[in-house]
Parts: structure tokens; sequence; C-alpha cells
């Protein structure tokens, strides 16, 4: 019996000891909400508008501080769903932007390739160069070279494959579109003319590698 009184007994001071806590905590939160009213009533629009800007600014000076840029000498390994990559170069808010190199695998490893270039929100962009493995019965490397718009040919650019045989003129897409040439070594001839996204569409065949390629 003793026991059970001394229990409830402790209980009720522990209790009286939180009431007294939370309303200490309420008088100080009131007497804030007290000074914040009356610092609010001195203050006209143009003042509130410009700490509220003062706030945000602050704000976005901490996050852009917290956010440091990835050191532009050291390779970073990024994976994605279809392919993994390591990226040496520059950075922005914590993708690839600037001049950097990117070494590019497909998932299944099948696929390899080192692209220099200039990137932007991640993708190559502008004027680069593509290289790709070499294989065993290829004489060269094979490798591509020009412009790339948002990761993808766009634009002038040539294309070498390892055979030796090669494509110069315009892309869309990555696909030969507008004029183009193209050199076959294995028949040793060329064609030249017009190309709808990968599709040779009017121009001829002519024996021989092209003049001046």
């Amino acid at each position: 019996m003793f026991l059970v009184f001394k229990k409830k007994l402790k209980i009720f001071f522990i209790l009286k000891k939180n009431l007294l806590v939370i309303q200490n905590i309420t008088e100080i939160i009131q007497i804030k909400i007290s000074l914040l009213q009356g610092m609010i009533a001195n203050l006209n629009i143009q003042d509130i508008i410009l700490a509220i800007i003062a706030v945000i600014c602050i704000k976005l000076f901490i996050l852009r501080q917290n956010k440091k840029e990835k050191d532009v000498n050291t390779w970073y390994e990024i994976k994605l769903e279809n392919a993994s990559y390591k990226y040496k170069g520059e950075w922005l808010n914590g993708v690839p932007h600037g001049k950097g190199i990117k070494e590019v695998w497909s998932t299944d490893g099948d696929k390899h390739s080192i692209i220099i270039g200039n990137f932007v929100n991640g993708l190559i962009h502008g004027y680069a160069i593509q290289i790709f493995d070499q294989d065993d019965d290829e004489i060269m490397i094979p490798y591509y070279k020009g412009n790339f718009k948002k990761g993808r040919y766009n634009g002038h650019g040539e294309y070498h494959w390892g055979t030796g045989s090669y494509y110069k003129g315009t892309f869309k897409k990555d696909e030969f579109h507008g004029n183009g040439v193209q050199y076959f070594v294995i028949s040793d001839k060329h064609y030249i003319g017009a190309y709808d996204n990968g599709k040779r569409t009017n121009g001829k065949y002519i024996q021989g590698k092209p003049n001046n390629m």
C-alpha cells in the first residue's frame, strides 16, 4: 500500500514539474510573439519585403556554400540505368558543365568510348571528339569528331570506322542527315549526295576516294 502511494506521489511531482516547464515555454513564446508583433507594427510594407528578400538571399547563399563543386582534376564514377561513366572536368550544380573528359560504358560492357569536349548540364554539347575501342580486326581506332547537341551528333561532323571507311557531312540526332560523303573501303567507292535520317536519298556513287578528303 505504501509503495503504491509512493509511486503515485512520484508521478504527481513529475507531472507538476512538466506542467511548470510547459507553462514557462508558453510564456516565453507569448513574449516572443508580442515582441515580434511590436517589431512588425513599427515596420512598413517596404521594410517587411526587404527583410523577406534578405532572408531568401541568405538561405540561397548558404545552400550554394554547402553545395561545393567537385574537384576538376579528380575522376568521379556515375552509374545510370543504361550506362555508367567516369568524368573528370568542370562541374556546375553537381553535374558535368564546362570542359571535361567522359569515359562511357554500356550496361553490358559491350560498348566503351571516351568523349573530350564541352559539357552543358551533364551532356556533351558543341564541338567534341568521341573515341571508340579498336577491335582486333580493325586497322585504325574508330572515332567521331564534330558537333554535338544535348549529347547527340548534330550538325557537321565526321565518323570514321575502324575498317578505314568514313562519313563526312551533316548529322541530326546521331543519324546522317543532309548532304554528305561516305567512303566504302571494301569496294573502294564513295557516295556523294543527300541523306534523310540515315538513308541515302539523292546522290551518286563514284569509284575511288573522294578528292581532298
